[in-house]
Formats: C-alpha cells, sequence, structure tokens
C-alpha cells in the first residue's frame, strides 16, 4: 500500500483479509482463550496476567 497507494483492488483485498483474520481470531478465542496476552500488565511486583484462567482452564461452553 505504501508504494501503491491508488490500488483500489490492493485495498479492497487488505481489508478482506483484515476481516478474516479477526474471524478467525474470534474463533481461536472462542475456543482457546486469548490469542494475545498484553505483556505490559504489572501490578506492584507481579505480572497480573498470572492470575487469569491458564489456556487449558477454558471451558468449552464459555
Amino acid at each position: 500500500m505504501d508504494t501503491h497507494p491508488w490500488d483500489t483492488q490492493a485495498l479492497q483485498r487488505r481489508q478482506e483479509y483484515q476481516l478474516e483474520r479477526e474471524q478467525l481470531v474470534a474463533e481461536y478465542e472462542a475456543k482457546c482463550g486469548p490469542y494475545i496476552i498484553n505483556s505490559n500488565q504489572v501490578a506492584g511486583d507481579q505480572w497480573t496476567w498470572i492470575h487469569n484462567p491458564w489456556p487449558w482452564e477454558y471451558s468449552k461452553e464459555g
């Protein structure tokens, strides 16, 4: 997109791929939990993610 900013076909494809990615991430997260964990979660002297459910602790029922 940087070298061809007026390429509407490329922009359309990018938007389609972005939508597909969002759908796939949502599907993954529904089955397995968070796709990306914010690594900057710190409270005091510990990581806050340690208190969240581990991937195997998520239930399929939600």
